[in-house]
């Protein structure tokens, strides 16, 4: 991860924060939230994050959760569909668009890419 995710780390005022989005990533978080855990207003919240991570809250989020789907996709046996909803996508469809403009493919391709092997069939 960057220098940005280290040093929110290590801002007492944002770990908690932090630690919530990698706790839970699926989880459809707002930037009130968040803040509430951090124990600030919404706005100075939001600029602190961006000022000491390097990228608002919810760009963070998305990264996050992108970083989650690649480290799965390489290591687990995971279908995208329950990749998707594991990380707080409401579809497929949707989590392969956020992962192709992330990482600039889709994930069954960087499965591919990266194992060798095309994605794990849909159940049923």
């Amino acid at each position: 991860m960057s220098i940005g995710w280290a040093r929110g780390l290590l801002d007492e005022a944002l770990r908690p924060a932090l630690r919530a989005i990698h706790a839970d990533p699926g989880r459809s978080w707002r930037v009130e939230e968040l803040a509430r855990h951090s124990a600030m207003s919404r706005t100075v919240f939001a600029e602190r994050f961006a000022t000491v991570v390097g990228k608002p809250p919810l760009a963070y989020l998305t990264g996050w959760r992108m970083y989650a789907a690649r480290r799965a996709l390489r290591g687990e046996d995971v279908r995208v569909d329950e990749l998707a909803m594991r990380l707080g996508y409401s579809t497929a469809s949707a989590f392969s668009t956020a992962f192709r403009r992330e990482v600039g493919e889709s994930p069954r391709a960087y499965r591919t890419r990266f194992t060798g092997h095309e994605a794990v069939p849909a159940a049923g």
